[in-house]
C-alpha cells in the first residue's frame, strides 16, 4: 500500500499529489501487464513440458505455442494459443487402448470432446488398432493417443500460481 500526503494549505501540494497518483496508476497498469506475462508464461513452459513429455500415442507431438497480451482500457487480456495438428488428440484423448474410461480431461464433455468424439470415427470402442490413411494414400496403424490435456494441466498451474505471481509483482511500491 502507498500513501500519498497532501497539505491543502501549501501551495503545490495538490498537484504534486495528482502527480504521485498519476505515477502510480502508471505504475500499477505496468505491473498489472507483468502480473498476466508472467502467468502466461507459466501456462505455455507447462503446455510445452507436458506435450513434450507425458503420454502414449501416435500422433505427432509438434506444436507452437504463442502468447498475446492486449490492454483494452484497465483490462489486460493474456491468450495462449497452440498450433498444432493433433493437439485435440494430446489435449482429449483418442481411442480406447490408452484412454478405457473416456477422456480424463474435465472439460472433455463441456467441449465434446474425447475418444469417440472425432467426426466420421468408429473405432473408440476397439481394444486394439485401426487403421487410417493419410491425404497421400498411405496407412497407418494407430492405438489412438493417450489425453496428457496439456493444455488444462497448464491452466491448473498457473491458477496454483496466482497469490504466488502477485505476490512478486505487486509487493513494492
Amino acid at each position: 500500500m502507498r500513501k500519498i500526503n497532501c497539505s491543502l494549505t501549501k501551495p503545490g501540494s495538490l498537484g504534486r499529489a495528482i502527480e504521485e497518483i498519476k505515477k502510480y496508476r502508471n505504475e500499477l497498469d505496468q505491473k498489472t501487464q507483468l502480473f498476466v506475462e508472467r502467468l502466461a508464461n507459466i501456462g505455455v513452459n507447462i503446455a510445452m513440458m507436458t506435450l513434450a513429455t507425458k503420454g502414449k500415442g501416435d500422433s505427432p507431438k509438434g506444436a507452437d505455442f504463442a502468447i498475446k497480451i492486449d490492454k483494452n482500457g484497465n483490462v489486460v487480456n493474456g491468450l495462449i494459443t497452440v498450433s498444432s495438428e493433433s493437439i485435440l488428440f494430446w489435449e482429449f484423448g483418442a481411442g480406447y487402448k490408452f484412454n478405457p474410461g473416456g477422456s480424463p480431461n474435465p472439460k472433455a464433455d463441456e467441449f465434446g470432446m474425447g475418444p469417440g468424439t472425432y467426426p466420421g470415427q468408429t473405432h473408440v470402442p476397439d481394444p486394439g488398432y485401426w487403421f487410417y490413411y493419410e491425404e497421400n494414400g498411405d496407412s497407418h496403424m494407430s492405438y489412438g493417443t493417450q489425453a496428457t490435456m496439456p493444455m488444462y494441466v497448464a491452466s491448473m498451474e498457473m491458477i496454483d500460481n496466482i497469490y504466488k505471481v502477485a505476490k512478486e509483482v505487486f509487493r513494492n511500491g
